[in-house]
C-alpha cells in the first residue's frame, strides 16, 4: 500500500494521506501506543480474574464446610429432640401402665360401691 496505485476504472485517491505521510505515521504511532496499553490492561484483567477465581474457590470451599457443619448440628439437634421425645413417650407409657396397675383391680371388677350393690340385689 505504499506509493501510488494505478488501476484502470478506479478513481485516484481522494486525499494525499498515504502510509508514508508524517500525519499518518504520527497517528499510527498513537494508535499503536493505545493498543499496547489496552493489551497491558487486558493482561492485568486476566491476572485479576485468575486471582479472583482462586479466592472464590477458597470462599466456596469455606461456605461448603460451614454449611455442612450447620447441617450436622441441625441433624444432631433433631436427633436429640427425637430421642427426648421417645424417652418422654416411654415415660408417659410407663406412668400410664403404672396407674393402670394400681386402678386395674377396680376397673376389672367395676366400681367397688357398685360391686357391693350388685351382690346384694
Amino acid at each position: 500500500m505504499y506509493g501510488e496505485w494505478i488501476l484502470p476504472g478506479w478513481s485516484p485517491p481522494l486525499c494525499g494521506l498515504t502510509h508514508d505521510h508524517p500525519h499518518y505515521i504520527a497517528q499510527h504511532a498513537k494508535i499503536k501506543t493505545l493498543i499496547d496499553a489496552a493489551a497491558g490492561k487486558d493482561a492485568l484483567v486476566k491476572e485479576l480474574r485468575v486471582t479472583v477465581a482462586g479466592e472464590e474457590e477458597g470462599w466456596d470451599t469455606r461456605i461448603a464446610l460451614l454449611a455442612a457443619r450447620v447441617k450436622e448440628e441441625r441433624n444432631a439437634r433433631r436427633a436429640q429432640r427425637a430421642t427426648l421425645k421417645a424417652a418422654a413417650a416411654v415415660a408417659v407409657a410407663a406412668a400410664a401402665a403404672g396407674s393402670e396397675g394400681e386402678d386395674g383391680g377396680a376397673e376389672e371388677g367395676g366400681d367397688p360401691a357398685e360391686a357391693g350393690q350388685g351382690g346384694a340385689g
